[in-house]
């Protein structure tokens, strides 16, 4: 039996409590607000396993202690409960009780993962750093040439070589900012806000390569340019709506934390049977330290109690949260989040690559059928030449 389970039942036997006529379920959840990609380095190291695995069995109950004092207010089938007990019933499983040896080994288990889940990191944030350079203000940076062409060259004729180095070292990145499918989600996060700089950049120096080609009468090399802007916004706009998708997925989630909780047992002297199941949403590895030392403002996670015995509770739990208001509650704070830091750029955009779309059958009203046609050509060769890696 799970180690909460037993602890609920034990409050609510010493304190011998007395029901309601019906006792109602309750299942509520705690801080889904979502903050973005908050970077969160794991810092454990092996030399700190025996010491995380000597305390396994105490913050198993401390994470039980802590979700009962924080959540016994809300359950409507308890009186009053002395909030003095719950330090003496935690210490009949705290230090003098010993150590459980499935704890240890779950213990060990779970740090060895966090120790490759840090690596990972670890590598993900080198190649990230590299992205950062080679967009960035630094010599060589992209952003770098762009402002040393906006600072040397004052007019269309001059700038013009300039700019398309300038396109062609985005043309080069592009794949470090949209990336293919396949990776974790943590990279869209961290990398959406980049590709956010890598698309204003893309979309600035190409109407700046638009208005160059006008000024200098290369009409072709204009809607050539115009047909890239058009089709590359469409491309931005699908590459952010399924990292946001995914990202979306991944946060709202639900999986049993800690494992192997959820639980029924009777409670004696109240005549009901009890189930009770916490869950995790989205990415929440459910630190049950970090619970017992934050209570209710730990996020991410919510709790089912039951009455129902029939019922498995966990898997009442994660209907609930799913049918609920909490699932949309997660998704509206996650979308509304992407949406103000990307969204609303990439939705101006779509808004310059439509008003562009005109462009090319207006510069070829006033041409002849053969002019046209040799505009057309010139149009495909262009892209041919200049739009290849992309």
């Amino acid at each position: 039996m799970a180690r909460q389970t037993i602890l609920w039942i034990l409050i609510f036997t010493v304190c011998r409590v007395t029901p309601v006529i019906l006792a109602e379920d309750k299942f509520y959840c705690h801080n889904l607000q979502y903050a973005g990609p908050i970077k969160d380095v794991i810092v454990m190291k092996p030399t700190k396993l025996a010491e995380k695995t000597s305390n396994a069995a105490k913050i198993g109950i401390g994470f039980a202690k802590t979700m009962i004092s924080n959540t016994l207010g809300d359950i409507p089938v308890v009186g009053s409960i002395l909030s003095a007990l719950f330090d003496e019933i935690a210490d009949v499983y705290g230090p003098g009780g010993g150590l459980d040896p499935e704890d240890v080994y779950n213990s060990l288990k779970a740090e060895i993962d966090k120790l490759k889940e840090y690596m990972d990191q670890e590598i993900l944030e080198a190649k990230l750093e590299d992205i950062k350079n080679a967009f960035g203000t630094r010599n060589g940076g992209i952003l770098s040439y762009a402002m040393y062409c906006q600072k040397t060259y004052k007019n269309a004729e001059d700038m013009a070589p300039c700019l398309e180095n300038v396109n062609a070292l985005l043309t080069s990145q592009y794949h470090n900012f949209l990336p293919p499918d396949g990776k974790p989600v943590s990279f869209y996060e961290s990398s959406l806000p980049l590709f956010r700089m890598y698309g204003q950049l893309y979309v600035d120096t190409l109407l700046e390569m638009i208005g160059a080609a006008r000024k200098r009468g290369k009409e072709s090399q204009a809607a050539a340019k115009a047909d890239t802007l058009i089709n590359k916004v469409a491309r931005f706009k699908e590459h952010y709506e399924e990292s946001v998708k995914k990202i979306k997925a991944h946060h709202t989630a639900v999986h049993i934390m800690p494992e192997n909780n959820g639980n029924c047992a009777p409670l004696p002297h109240v005549g009901v049977t009890m189930c009770v199941c916490s869950i995790a949403i989205g990415p929440n590895k459910f630190d049950e330290a970090e619970i017992k030392k934050k209570g209710k403002s730990s996020k991410d996670w919510c709790v089912g109690l039951y009455y129902n015995s029939n019922t498995h509770p966990c898997s009442r739990a994660k209907r609930d949260y799913k049918t609920g208001s909490y699932h949309i509650t997660r998704e509206l704070a996650i979308q509304s989040y992407w949406e103000k830091q990307v969204g609303e750029t990439v939705m101006n955009w779509v808004k310059i690559a439509n008003e562009l779309k005109p462009l090319k059958e207006n510069m070829k009203r006033s041409l002849s059928f053969r002019e046209r046609i040799q505009f057309d050509q010139e149009v495909a060769a262009y892209h041919a030449r200049v739009n290849h890696g992309m």
